[in-house]
């Protein structure tokens, strides 16, 4: 999905369907909004439009990642009913 601004590409979002814990799922591949239109509400259409399209595709449930220094997407899918479910443990190896 793209969010626009006239011809300028301002957000998007990157779904796949995938099975999860055994469930159909779509999985937030990643969703992106332009620095300088944050805080507008886009972020939040895209993740509505993205739930429109799951329940489509008769997905159970949605599922994304986020960066735990990422405190606004946090709070946003806080808001829309988004809650954690497992944690990415990551180990530097060089």
């Amino acid at each position: 999905f793209g969010a626009f601004r006239g011809d300028l590409l301002v957000g998007s979002q990157s779904l796949e369907i995938q099975i999860i814990d055994g469930r159909k799922a779509c999985h937030i591949h990643g969703l992106w909004v332009d620095s300088t239109c944050r805080g507008n509400g886009i972020a939040k259409k895209l993740k509505l439009m993205g739930e429109v399209w799951a329940k489509e595709k008769q997905c159970d449930f949605m599922d994304t990642n986020v960066k735990v220094s990422n405190e606004p997407m946090k709070s946003l899918n806080q808001k829309l009913g988004y809650e954690i479910v497992r944690y990415n443990f990551r180990k530097q190896i060089k």
